[in-house]
């Protein structure tokens, strides 16, 4: 097949996307995408859309779309559904079984090789095809370029296997070195940041001329009163000072070592903010949110922990898993590491109201309990009972978004109380104004789940009056 500029664009993009390594676990959601056709329109696609802050996941996604089309996936499944693991061994399936069932010929220049095609097969390796000529100068030059065709051939079946084991190590190097390089860079940048500090506190302040010291007896010339050298101990009076007291103001010169010590403790302090924010990492609940824009569109910083929700019959609410409004109709169970003498706040909101690409009433919450202590969610104030999911029809997925938060203390909530069968004062809840309201700060645990419309949300809409 004939091979153009974009081709050989696209089958980069399909390799740089397939060596990019990140880590992540697999989400269970299925959101379709358009197919992608040519290489042309793959190659505007990642123009188009994947120069942003997720632009290697992006265009994993363009690249694996692209093959189930050429390959023939009638699966409707994007590169969304999977995370970064995942997804790179689906691209490394569908190159296999493009070289698995097609032939590649590549012809090769008329004025060296006589348009001679090279061509490779999974089951015979490359070949070398050379067109018969018909006229008897075309012969001759056939003659003449017949033992070079023919030993490229030969060094082709030869060298292959080298050199593909060559690419392999040097990606392999590669990879180390880049590595290494990231921290050698890292640890310079740390170790040039202490110097100047520290440079910077020495200047900021200059050492002072040593104070004379205490002088008993009578002084050497007349000193003005208001003069605080002075002041001597004086037998009697009302503000007369103790010796003690004398000898401490008297004696006491500032050093540079005490200056140095307040420099160096700053910057070993400055040290380790540094590098705990460097080792900092979001825990895996939050790369989940993150990755399906729970965060920002709910909340600004994730949890650090899991938040267990399980349904009837067993049903685990996990990890942007897909269930339907018939599935979570019912209140589910909530389970979490609870302190002793400690209160908190659970909510259940969904952000994608009446849809996510439109989410005009964002958010409508469906659960919210206060003061519960421990882990006694019944003993908990209930200021909105649980409402189930009722996505409206033709609205795609709605995430419907569990947090928990740790209460400074017991609280007096003046929102007011609703029951299942409100639906209004639910809709336009905001989760971020709700925590600055009564500073529960960053939640401890969370998760989310995903649904969209089902036969069951008639009914939801029937109990709540819609």
């Amino acid at each position: 097949m004939a091979f153009r500029f974009t081709s050989f664009l696209a089958v980069g993009c399909l390799l740089l996307a397939a060596s990019a390594p990140l880590n992540a676990a697999a989400i269970d959601n299925s959101v379709a995408e358009p197919r992608i056709h040519t290489s042309d329109e793959l190659i505007s696609n990642i123009v188009d859309n994947c120069f942003n802050s997720n632009a290697m996941h992006c265009l994993k996604e363009k690249v694996l779309t692209y093959l189930d089309t050429v390959t023939g996936v009638e699966e409707d499944v994007s590169g969304r559904a999977f995370n970064d693991d995942v997804i790179d061994k689906v691209i490394t399936d569908r190159v296999a079984r493009i070289l698995n069932t097609n032939e590649i010929r590549v012809t090769l220049p008329e004025t060296v090789f006589a348009n001679s095609v090279l061509s490779y097969r999974a089951d015979r390796g490359f070949d070398l095809e050379i067109p018969q000529s018909e006229a008897r100068g075309d012969k001759k030059k056939d003659k003449l370029f017949l033992p070079l065709l023919l030993l490229m051939k030969l060094k082709l079946k030869v060298v292959m296997p080298i050199l593909m084991s060559l690419i392999g190590l040097k990606a392999f190097k590669a990879l180390i070195l880049s590595k290494i390089a990231i921290k050698l860079v890292l640890g310079f940048l740390i170790y040039n940041l202490i110097q100047k500090l520290g440079g910077m506190k020495m200047t900021m302040m200059p050492m002072m001329p040593p104070m004379p010291a205490a002088e008993y007896g009578v002084p050497s010339s007349t000193a003005s009163s208001y003069d605080p050298s002075s002041w001597e101990p004086m037998s009697g009076g009302p503000y007369a000072r103790s010796d003690a007291q004398y000898m401490a103001y008297s004696s006491y010169h500032p050093s540079s070592s005490s200056s140095y010590s307040g420099s160096s403790s700053t910057a070993l302090c400055l040290l380790g903010l540094i590098v705990n924010t460097v080792k900092a990492k979001d825990s895996e609940i939050t790369k989940f949110m993150k990755h399906l824009e729970v965060i920002p569109d709910v909340i600004e910083e994730g949890p650090k922990d899991f938040l267990k929700i399980t349904y009837d019959n067993g049903i685990q609410a996990d990890k942007g898993v897909e269930l339907t409004p018939t599935q979570v109709k019912n209140q589910p169970k909530i389970e979490w590491q609870a302190e002793a003498g400690t209160y908190y706040t659970l909510i259940m909101t969904d952000p994608d109201a009446p849809s996510r690409k439109e989410p005009t009433i964002r958010e409508w919450h469906h659960w919210l309990v206060g003061n519960i202590p421990g882990d006694n969610l019944s003993k908990g104030e209930v200021l909105s009972e649980y409402v189930g999911s009722g996505p409206p029809k033709d609205s795609g997925l709605h995430r419907y978004t569990f947090l928990l938060f740790k209460q400074p203390k017991k609280l007096e909530f003046d929102e007011k109380h609703l029951t299942k069968t409100q639906a209004a004062g639910r809709e336009k809840f905001s989760t971020k104004n709700f925590i600055k309201k009564y500073n529960l700060g960053v939640p401890i645990a969370g998760n989310f789940y995903q649904a969209q419309y089902d036969d069951y949300v008639l009914e939801l809409y029937k109990q709540l009056g819609l």
